[in-house]
């Protein structure tokens, strides 16, 4: 990734880099996950999880500020393999 590919503001993406497999071109939003940027679509987190459909619902989950590619960016506290694990599971099953 270059460390300004898609820079909107407010993150300094020279700390993280972009998941090889979970950057999809048509991405709605980015999850920030320790060093690593995860690009994916809301409805899909939103559709299997509760808690994302839910903080997409109450409000912009995203700091003020804080867009890469287009997409506003949320933070999340889990590993990136934890969180890499998750999308997996949602984005291709079992």
């Amino acid at each position: 990734m270059s460390a300004h590919h898609g820079f909107d503001g407010g993150l300094d993406l020279s700390m993280y880099r972009q998941h090889d497999d979970m950057w999809l071109s048509d991405g709605s939003v980015v999850l920030a996950a320790e060093d690593t940027l995860f690009k994916v679509h809301k409805s899909q987190l939103a559709r299997h999880s509760v808690a994302f459909r839910d903080m997409f619902a109450l409000s912009s989950p995203a700091r003020a500020g804080e867009r890469v590619d287009g997409c506003d960016v949320v933070r999340l506290h889990d590993s990136w393999q934890d969180v890499e694990s998750l999308l997996r599971a949602l984005y291709d099953g079992p």
